[in-house]
């Protein structure tokens, strides 16, 4: 299987409004705590095992999707939100078949207060199916 993980930011990055509302500030699993506001964390939160069947491979994921702001949880929620339309999709990136996501559940706003100020977070979360082009 190709790098799932390179083909999900591929997809975000070819939307260059949404890339550049949160200024190409995406990482994986966790953020660093100088990166600047907003910025958004993906995470693979379960990657099912493959499909014995005769034919393609088809796989499941749930991508967890947050976005984190210090202006304010609208802003927050509208960039998850933007984020479904290009996640939603099929879609072929990094050599990856992305069939429609069936259940998206969010964005759903939350937060945390650090030690300086309070930082608002929506979450979203994508069933995603997958498999390599060219099954």
């Amino acid at each position: 299987m190709k790098d799932v993980g390179a083909a999900i930011i591929e997809r975000l990055q070819q939307d260059v409004g949404w890339w550049g509302s949160v200024g190409g500030r995406v990482d994986w699993t966790i953020s660093q705590p100088e990166t600047p506001y907003p910025r958004v964390v993906l995470l693979i939160v379960s990657q099912s095992h493959p499909n014995h069947y005769d034919g393609p491979d088809p796989r499941e994921a749930r991508l967890q999707l947050d976005v984190y702001s210090d202006r304010s949880a609208e802003e927050a929620s509208t960039i998850a939100g933007q984020a479904i339309p290009i996640l939603q999709p099929d879609d072929v990136a990094g050599g990856i078949w992305f069939r429609r996501a069936a259940d998206i559940d969010g964005p759903t706003d939350s937060g945390d207060r650090n030690d300086t100020l309070y930082v608002y977070r929506a979450r979203t979360d994508f069933a995603l199916m997958f498999t390599d082009e060219e099954d």
